[in-house]
């Protein structure tokens, strides 16, 4: 029988990023990192002034679009961030450098991670 292309991207993989003492874990679809997904996050590279909220953008929607779950708390210390691109922005960008990394390294253990 054959395997359609959505059931394997479907697939969930956890990881956990450590921030001191504090885990943030993730789920995340490694199936859904393509050619595309690549190009999408090396615009980062290639932003130009005009371009930077775009660019931001689309990596946002990007890492977002990677990640099925994650467990970062408002300060409240209840309340899970919602997993959207606007929200996103509002999340560091060494935190989100931390989570893109950490997934390409997860689906690459034996490389250096490179996006």
């Amino acid at each position: 029988m054959a395997v359609k292309l959505s059931h394997i991207s479907a697939k969930c993989k956890p990881i956990k990023i450590m921030f001191d003492e504090d885990a943030l874990n993730i789920e995340y679809y490694p199936n859904l990192i393509t050619e595309e997904t690549f190009v999408q996050l090396n615009a980062l590279n290639t932003m130009k002034e005009d371009t930077i909220s775009e660019s931001f953008r689309s990596y946002n929607e990007t890492l977002v679009g990677l990640m099925k779950s994650w467990d970062l708390l408002e300060d409240d210390g209840k309340t899970v961030i919602p997993l959207t691109a606007d929200r996103m922005i509002k999340v560091g960008i060494v935190v989100r450098g931390e989570i893109l990394t950490a997934i390409m390294q997860d689906i690459r253990p034996n490389q250096t991670a490179q996006a």
